[in-house]
């Protein structure tokens, strides 16, 4: 496993389907490395993210780390140095893994590039495709057909709760969202809307078929899960109706077990 950005354990305790069930059937290795700069692989210690160390933290680097240790872990430690290598990932380590096979095709004989965004680079590809793919994602569930639209419709009435100079929004906000802190502005509106930006993204991100707790405790198919709060509910709902489902919804990827 080409480790991304996080502590090892992380990836390791959420690749079941590698870790568990690949190795039985080909009776393989499975070896995760630790990204270099994260994790308990800090190259300077505690002075690892200080400025001048930081020239040491890029794909070059991590790759070469992944293909040096490959190596000798053949050699020294298998008494196989010509074995075949797969290497996998998801995400940024989706990209290590494809990256790896392309650059050293000598050490890495296949690469299983799971959500890597290889080409997802500006002038390459156009710079919203990401957002496109997330409203895709909840576009096409299954509990709830007008998901995406209705959640495009909260975000609009919380746009206009912002341009709204009345402060007339703000109890209401603050009563369907439990907010302990109370809203006083708009620009802390704003910080609310991006907070349920990041909660959608993040459900996209870690839609699996199965229960997970790789960014938070996650029920099969959060995506779905989280568009039940719709259904039924189309785009020209009341407001008050769309903002107390965004708020169901959007509980599905920030308090799923009720405790907080």
């Amino acid at each position: 496993y080409a480790g991304n950005e996080g502590s090892i354990d992380a990836f390791w305790e959420n690749s079941g389907f590698v870790t568990d069930y690949l190795p039985k059937i080909f009776g393989a290795y499975v070896l995760f490395a630790e990204h270099r700069y994260f994790g308990e692989s800090m190259p300077f210690g505690n002075n690892s993210y200080e400025v001048p160390n930081l020239k040491y933290l890029t794909t070059e680097q991590a790759m070469a780390d992944y293909v040096v240790f490959l190596k000798y872990y053949k050699s020294e430690v298998l008494g196989c140095p010509d074995c075949a290598v797969i290497a996998f990932g998801g995400s940024y380590g989706g990209m290590l893994a494809g990256w790896l096979r392309m650059k050293f095709p000598n050490v890495i004989d296949g690469a299983i590039a799971a959500s890597a965004p290889i080409l997802l680079f500006e002038d390459v590809v156009p710079h919203d495709l990401f957002f496109q793919i997330v409203t895709w994602d909840f576009g096409n569930s299954t509990a709830a057909p007008n998901c995406a639209n209705v959640i495009r419709k909260g975000f609009d009435i919380l746009q206009s709760y912002i341009n709204d100079a009345s402060g007339n929004q703000y109890e209401h906000l603050n009563q369907v969202f439990n907010i302990c802190k109370p809203l006083t502005s708009n620009a802390e509106i704003t910080y609310l809307n991006d907070w349920l930006s990041d909660g959608y993204v993040s459900l996209a991100m870690v839609d699996y078929p199965y229960s997970a707790n790789f960014l938070g405790p996650l029920p099969p198919n959060p995506v779905n899960f989280s568009c039940q709060a719709f259904i039924d509910m189309n785009s020209d709902d009341d407001s008050d109706d769309i903002i107390e489902a965004l708020y169901k919804s959007s509980n599905v990827y920030y308090n799923y077990l009720n405790t907080s």
